[in-house]
């Protein structure tokens, strides 16, 4: 009787330790199982079998449709927040909010946002053209190049022509104007000293101050005040000072002061000028002399313009621009000199030569001066 309990307890022991029953359905599903650990291990199911904890891969063809509810969507992909390290082509991933998948050994996105319209054109297809001679399109290898045409002013490039009228508001130039043999037409009135005068059409630089020159004049330009006046060309006006073929030895009563000089015959010559009458530009006076005697090394020549002519013997006052120290060496005649004189000093009244002598008895032999204005 032992001997039966003990062999009923050891059947009962190899009865709980494994499974005793399992049987599955056509497909291989199983319907009932018993194990020691109290649930499915994957090895007692098929290996078609879909797994939540482990990769699972479908077979060609397997196509897998989910659907989605009125409140859920039919599959999720969770945000990983950075694309993994590991990819393979065919692989689909969400990265923040861009979805992406691997093709071709490359990563690429797919487009999060759309244009929807161009310029408040909602045309889906949209196409990208030039205007013919101002603009360029062409495509190639999936990229569109926009070009400029060659009726298109550029800055740099090889040199441009324009053919067509074109009106310029403002306009500065970088380097010399060349006008190709054209003219410049309807220039305006100048306002600056720098704009271009019409001038009679000349396009001459400064402004013309007076009215229309007569017949045979030419405009002159004036450096003092960057103008143009009318003028003769090429005149000049010859006042004689001084004319005579005897020796005039010109001395004064005093020495190192200006006289008129005292030789009466000389000294009171004396010319006339009326500057409201006479149209110059510029003016000189030139002397010849020569000395009969040695004289000191302190000579000086100048010209008087008084309101009345003055004796000789007279102490006056020279115009500045008319000073000059003339060479005090005995020479053969003749010695000549030429001296430029300030055009602002020259006043209507009576001109006349002034002396300033280091010594009081010996003066120049004066032979001839001229006042000369130029126009």
């Amino acid at each position: 009787m032992k001997n039966k309990n003990f062999i009923l307890l050891a059947v009962l022991l190899v009865i709980t330790s494994s499974i005793v029953v399992y049987s599955a359905d056509a497909a291989g599903i199983p319907k009932k199982a018993i194990s020691t650990v109290a649930r499915f291990l994957e090895s007692d199911l098929p290996t078609t079998t879909v797994f939540t904890d482990i990769a699972n891969t479908f077979g060609a063809g397997q196509k897998q449709t989910f659907t989605s509810s009125s409140t859920t969507a039919g599959l999720n992909i969770v945000s990983s927040g950075s694309d993994p390290s590991s990819l393979a082509d065919g692989d689909v991933w969400l990265n923040g909010a861009t979805l992406k998948y691997r093709g071709s050994g490359a990563t690429k996105s797919l487009v999060t946002s759309a244009i929807t319209s161009i310029n408040s054109d909602a045309t889906a297809a949209q196409t990208i053209q030039g205007t013919a001679g101002n603009t360029t399109v062409s495509t190639s290898s999936g990229t569109t190049t926009v070009n400029t045409g060659t009726n298109v002013v550029v800055t740099g490039g090889s040199a441009q022509t324009i053919t067509k009228g074109v009106t310029i508001n403002s306009l500065t130039l970088g380097g010399a104007e060349n006008a190709n043999s054209q003219r410049i037409t309807s220039l305006g009135t100048p306002t600056t000293a720098t704009d271009a005068e019409p001038a009679n059409r000349m396009g001459l630089l400064g402004n013309k101050v007076t009215s229309t020159c007569a017949s045979g004049q030419v405009l002159k330009y004036q450096t003092s005040n960057s103008t143009w006046i009318c003028a003769n060309p090429g005149s000049a006006i010859y006042i004689p000072l001084i004319r005579t073929a005897a020796t005039l030895e010109a001395t004064t009563s005093t020495s190192a002061a200006w006289k008129i000089p005292a030789v009466a015959t000389s000294g009171r010559i004396a010319v006339h000028v009326d500057t409201s009458k006479l149209k110059f530009s510029s003016a000189e006076y030139s002397c010849a002399y020569v000395w009969s005697a040695a004289a000191a090394t302190t000579n000086q020549i100048g010209l008087v313009f008084s309101s009345t002519p003055q004796e000789g013997g007279t102490t006056v006052s020279p115009i500045s621009s008319s000073i000059l120290t003339m060479s005090s060496a005995t020479a053969t005649y003749p010695q000549t000199f030429t001296q430029a004189i300030t055009t602002s000093e020259i006043t209507t009244g009576w001109v006349q030569i002034a002396l300033n002598l280091a010594s009081s008895t010996v003066g120049p032999d004066l032979y001839s001066c001229d006042l000369v204005l130029y126009s």
